[in-house]
């Protein structure tokens, strides 16, 4: 099996979602992040002429859940998201690329928690990615069971990726709140990295006390 897409954080401050915004991409607070655009100033492709063309981005998710760490005792608060994505077989899959932002905060026992990194909060969309400051879907890194191209990264017409969002480390007596949410799209990296499906939207909403 590959390398988890996740690694619990290792302070008190950082037991929250181990996939978080790093690119400084602000966007507006009240539309999702990015939009498919009406035109585009190089409509047909890069100078191969390619474009992608996107069949079918699909997410799916779970109901948040309450798990205890069978080694530690602790407590993690989590919530899995599953994508997949479908590009057009038109000799240009390696122009689609997956791409997850995220905004939100965490409460704990009545107070917020500093965010993973600097500037995450419930306004700013920022590009999701893990604690070694690697992003969902980006093709020039190699892909792992999670977050990967099929048949191959560098071109493959299909996209898996996985999820697990959420506070973990958390002990009893422990209140705790959490919003999340996700938006999820697929762009066209040889047209100015414009938006052709999506945005995906889900969250990660839950509150109460750790038994």
């Amino acid at each position: 099996m590959a390398k988890s897409k996740r690694t619990k954080p290792e302070d008190r401050n950082r037991r929250i979602t181990q996939r978080v915004g790093a690119e400084k991409l602000r966007m507006s607070t009240q539309k999702p992040p990015l939009s498919r655009q009406a035109g585009r100033e190089n409509e047909g492709g890069d100078e191969k002429g390619c474009a992608c063309e996107a069949d079918r981005l699909s997410v799916a998710t779970s109901q948040p859940n309450v798990v205890v760490d069978p080694v530690t005792g602790l407590t993690d608060v989590i919530r899995n998201a599953w994508f997949v994505a479908y590009f057009k077989h038109n000799a240009c899959c390696d122009c689609c690329e997956f791409r997850q932002y995220v905004r939100g905060f965490f409460e704990l026992n009545g107070t917020v928690v500093p965010g993973p990194f600097p500037g995450f909060n419930f306004r700013f969309w920022q590009e999701d990615q893990d604690a070694a400051g690697e992003m969902y879907g980006h093709r020039d890194r190699p892909g792992e069971d999670g977050d990967r191209y099929v048949p191959d990264q560098a071109d493959g017409c299909i996209y898996l990726g996985r999820d697990t969002p959420g506070f973990y480390g958390l002990s009893s007596g422990d209140d705790y709140s959490i919003l999340l949410e996700f938006a999820d799209v697929i762009i066209d990296t040889c047209n100015n990295d414009d938006v052709v499906a999506g945005p995906k939207l889900w969250d990660l909403i839950a509150a109460g006390t750790v038994p």
